[in-house]
């Protein structure tokens, strides 16, 4: 039980506890009714694809000559609501009468083509906008897909990565699956004149804005603002966060299909990751190939990172090796000596070809014939 004097000491800290609560919400309320804080300057900062110009009208208009007590940044947001890139806002007072607002905005992460309309995703899977254009051809209405200017050569996308000392090299014997990946690497041509990647026979115009944004397929019905639920779109947007910022860059496409995510770049290297399970992982051995390419100076056409400790990829790098290979003692052409025993275990070992010191090969010995007497 606690004591009288614990019990005094608790009333003579009451009161200081009730100045301590009621202090600041006498200025609060004081200062959200006081002429001296009306809101007289209003600063934008953090915009890249809002107008920071627009913004701030839009702010004056709702705000200026306000109390900057009373300015929420619920209320700001509610204010740049027609900015389809603003995802929040953070606040600052100045008193006495300037407000400062940084915008936080969606970063787009690909164009989404979805029932025969284009739309801006973020890299969250929010649909940001629509960007259809106003007039479409017959191929962009049967929903084709094309990508930007015209890149460099695969053989710039093969960086080289910390570690990597493999090589991608294709079984002699593909199955069909990787058969066909690798007899026909080249899924997306490129057309140096127009600056477009076609797949397959679509061939359309993408909106001017997104030309550099990998593109998307879905069936899915779309809402601006929402988040998507297509779960391929959502499988195929979590291959680009994974991909490294140079990669992710030369990206014109993805595509999702049962166990099968595969992105095309605009010069047509194709990469196959199966599904987004271990998905970090096959995005080193990505990079551990690229290095490999890059390091033999060969540009890739086609790697496959579905099995990412077994990564496949053409064309084959054929890895000659510089070290040189021990002395090999030339086995006795004597049939004797072949014969009898040898105390060294090295001698009784006679292969069919076995390397010599310059790098060639020396004939098996002949066994001798055993004739049948009369």
């Amino acid at each position: 039980m606690s004591t009288p004097s614990k019990a005094r000491r608790r009333l003579r800290l009451l009161p200081l506890a009730v100045l301590i609560v009621l202090i600041p919400a006498a200025m609060y309320f004081w200062g959200s009714h006081a002429s001296a804080f009306a809101i007289e300057r209003i600063e934008v900062t953090g915009a890249q694809r809002v107008s920071a110009a627009k913004a701030a009208d839009t702010l004056r208009a709702h705000f200026l000559r306000h109390n900057l007590f009373t300015v929420k940044a619920g209320d700001v947001v509610r204010a740049l609501s027609a900015f389809p890139y603003l995802a929040d806002v953070r606040i600052d007072r100045d008193f006495p009468g300037t407000l400062r607002v940084r915008l936080v905005e969606y970063r787009p992460a690909a164009c989404l083509l979805a029932h025969k309309r284009w739309y801006i995703v973020s890299q969250e899977g929010r649909v940001l906008l629509d960007v259809t254009p106003k007039r479409q051809g017959p191929a962009a209405s049967a929903g084709g897909v094309a990508s930007a200017a015209p890149a460099p050569g695969a053989a710039g996308l093969a960086q080289a990565s910390p570690g990597a000392a493999t090589t991608a090299t294709p079984s002699p014997r593909p199955t069909p699956a990787r058969a066909t990946g690798s007899s026909q690497p080249n899924a997306a041509t490129t057309s140096s004149t127009t600056g477009t990647v076609t797949t397959g026979a679509l061939v359309a115009t993408v909106p001017p804005q997104t030309r550099r944004l990998p593109i998307l397929r879905s069936g899915v019905p779309v809402r601006i603002g929402q988040l998507m639920t297509d779960q391929r779109v959502r499988d195929s947007l979590a291959v680009l966060r994974a991909l490294p910022a140079a990669v992710r860059a030369r990206v014109a496409e993805v595509r999702a299909a049962t166990s099968s995510l595969t992105a095309t770049t605009r010069d047509g290297l194709r990469l196959e990751f199966g599904t987004t399970a271990a998905l970090q992982a096959k995005v080193l051995a990505l990079q551990a190939v690229l290095g490999a390419y890059r390091r033999h100076h060969v540009p890739p056409t086609y790697i496959d990172v579905s099995v990412p400790n077994r990564p496949l990829g053409t064309p084959v790098l054929i890895v000659r090796a510089t070290t040189t290979l021990p002395a090999w003692p030339a086995a006795s052409s004597s049939p004797t000596a072949s014969r009898s025993p040898s105390p060294s275990p090295r001698a009784t070992s006679t292969p069919s070809s076995k390397p010599s010191p310059t790098g060639t090969r020396t004939p098996a010995t002949p066994k001798p014939t055993a004739t049948a007497k009369d």
